[in-house]
């Protein structure tokens, strides 16, 4: 298989680029004072990131999921009504658990590649998408740039 030049996902911080190569990603993280569960489902698209898909695993105060969402077991998915998005700017607190970055099953923190507070933003990024070197670094699959 050949290399292919593509569109993914990246985070942006202080230092290198890190890049994920896959055009999607799903965010997660527990709400610091509920304690709920949320994740939230990023595609590329037309050079922007789209929202695609948010879940919350419980509700709370101020954490209401919005009309239209539906009730899954103790998931409530929606899909946000949202345009493409430049950027998505991150907290990324030193404060709480964090965030997590997953595809494919795979989850890394997000304070192993960007230490908590410091700015992060996720992007769309030009990449190449390869078959995995065994030779290479193993970072769960991102790659600085």
């Amino acid at each position: 298989m050949s290399p292919m030049s593509a569109l993914c996902i990246a985070v942006i911080a202080s230092g290198p680029i890190t890049v994920l190569p896959a055009p999607t990603v799903t965010l997660r993280w527990v709400h610091t004072i509920e304690g709920s569960a949320w994740e939230e489902d990023y595609a590329v698209e037309a050079g922007q990131l789209r929202l695609v898909e948010a879940r919350i695993s419980r509700i709370g105060a101020g954490m209401e999921p919005p009309a239209g969402a539906r009730r899954e077991g103790n998931i409530w998915r929606y899909v946000p009504d949202l345009p493409l998005l430049p950027r998505v700017d991150l907290a990324n607190s030193a404060h709480g658990r964090g965030y997590e970055l997953c595809r494919d099953g795979e989850c890394v923190a997000l304070k192993a590649i960007a230490p908590g507070n410091l700015p992060v933003a996720l992007v769309a990024q030009p990449c190449v998408l390869a078959p995995a070197n065994p030779a290479a670094p193993e970072m769960h699959g991102w790659a600085q740039q």
